[in-house]
C-alpha cells in the first residue's frame, strides 16, 4: 500500500511539475513577446499671411483727399501641410494722423467689425485658402486734418494687422463659430458692432 501511494504521490509530483513548467513556458513567452508600432503625430498649426497688391500712390497735398488703391486678402498658409482651419481678424491704421480721417471700401461681406475695433472674418478660414478682400482701397479724408500743414506728405504707411485664431476647441475639438474662438482666444466676450 506504501509503494501505492508513493507512485501515485510520484504521479502527482510529475504532473505538478509538468504543469509547473509548461505554465513557466507561457508566462516566458507572454512576458517577453511583443511588437511595436511606430506613430507619428505631426502638431497643427494655423499661420497666416497678409497678401497684398499696392501701387504706389501719388503725393497728397496737404488738406487733400484722395482714394488709393490696396487690395489686401489674408491667407491661411498650408505649405508645411500641417495647417489647421482658422478664423482671423485684422484691423488697418496709418502711420501719421496729419493725413485725416481714412475709410475702407470693398471690403468683402464676410468681415464685421467688432466692438473692439478689429474687424473679423466670419467663416472658417481652410487651409490654403484665402479671405474674401479686407479692403480693395483706402479712402482718405483729408479735409479732416486739424493741423496746417504747408507741405504735402510724402511718406506714410497704411499698415494692415491680422491675428489668427484655430477653429476648433483645443479642449473638445469642435467646430466654433468666430465669436466662441475669440471669446477663448482673448478671455473676454467678442462681438459685432
Amino acid at each position: 500500500m506504501v509503494k501505492k501511494k508513493r507512485i501515485a504521490l510520484l504521479l502527482s509530483g510529475f504532473l505538478l511539475a509538468g504543469v509547473a513548467v509548461t505554465g513557466v513556458g507561457s508566462a516566458m513567452a507572454y512576458l517577453t513577446d511583443y511588437n511595436s508600432v511606430v506613430n507619428t503625430f505631426k502638431e497643427g498649426n494655423n499661420t497666416t499671411n497678409i497678401d497684398e497688391n499696392f501701387p504706389s500712390p501719388t503725393p497728397i497735398p496737404p488738406g487733400g483727399s484722395q482714394t488709393i488703391a490696396k487690395l489686401v486678402q489674408i491667407t491661411n498658409d498650408n505649405s508645411d501641410g500641417n495647417s489647421v482651419p482658422c478664423y482671423v481678424r485684422a484691423k488697418v491704421f496709418y502711420s501719421t494722423s496729419d493725413m485725416g480721417n481714412y475709410t475702407i471700401q470693398g471690403m468683402g461681406s464676410k468681415w464685421v467689425l467688432g466692438t473692439d475695433d478689429y474687424y473679423y472674418y466670419t467663416d472658417v478660414l481652410e487651409p490654403g485658402k484665402t479671405t474674401e478682400p479686407f479692403m480693395k482701397s483706402v479712402k482718405i479724408d483729408g479735409s479732416t486734418v486739424e493741423t496746417n500743414l504747408t507741405t504735402e506728405i510724402k511718406n506714410f504707411d497704411i499698415n494692415v494687422y491680422e491675428e489668427s485664431y484655430q477653429a476648433k476647441d483645443p479642449d473638445t475639438q469642435e467646430l466654433m463659430t468666430w465669436q466662441q474662438a475669440w471669446s477663448k482666444a482673448l478671455n473676454k466676450t467678442v462681438t459685432a458692432k
